[in-house]
């Protein structure tokens, strides 16, 4: 996979994806005790050996510390690509399904109305018009159909709330009878 794209002069695409990002492990920074850097140096030489050591030990520790803050930041960008791309292609998921269909001469040229490249873009436009109304109309129905069931259930529901009332303040008599017989 190429990330060509990035670099390209045409506008990226929703189905452009960056490569793979493949970390590679890193093991912890740990403060090491070496035994050169313990000892007393004995000579100036050993002074600049152990100096050096430490130096290196540093650069060590700075360059894991910065390639992890880099391949920590590789990682967030990835993911930033993706949710964008998502984006992208449900915006282009979307601009599909609008409605193509509300002008049949919308975009000012002439036409030859009697053509059959027109006349099948017309006849076409009615058979999405009618199944739009259809599927509205079934829509209408099922939608009065929920509101009639659900006024039947909350009908039912009131009647169920009476009953548990009813059996609750029966319920508290029987225990206040029940505590005036025990005490």
């Amino acid at each position: 996979m190429s990330a060509a794209f990035l670099v390209s002069s045409s506008p990226v695409q929703s189905t452009h994806s960056l490569p793979t990002f493949i970390s590679t492990p890193i093991t912890p920074t740990h403060k090491r005790k070496h035994d050169l850097l313990e000892t007393e140096p004995e000579s100036a030489k050993e002074q600049l050996y152990q100096d050096a050591l430490r130096s290196a030990y540093d650069r060590k520790t700075h360059y894991k510390s910065t390639l992890v803050g880099m391949q920590s930041t590789i990682v967030l960008q990835s993911m930033f690509c993706d949710w964008l791309s998502s984006q992208f292609a449900a915006q282009d998921e979307k601009k599909k399904k609008t409605k193509k269909g509300g002008q049949l001469v919308g975009d000012g040229l002439p036409r030859l109305l009697t053509s059959d490249k027109f006349h099948h873009r017309v006849v076409e436009h009615q058979r999405v018009a009618e199944e739009e109304e259809v599927a509205h109309e079934a829509r209408r129905i099922e939608r009065e159909g929920r509101t009639e069931l659900l006024k039947s259930w909350k009908e039912a529901e009131a009647v169920r709330l009476v009953r548990n009332e009813a059996c609750r303040t029966a319920y508290r008599d029987q225990v206040k009878l029940w505590e005036a017989e025990r005490d």
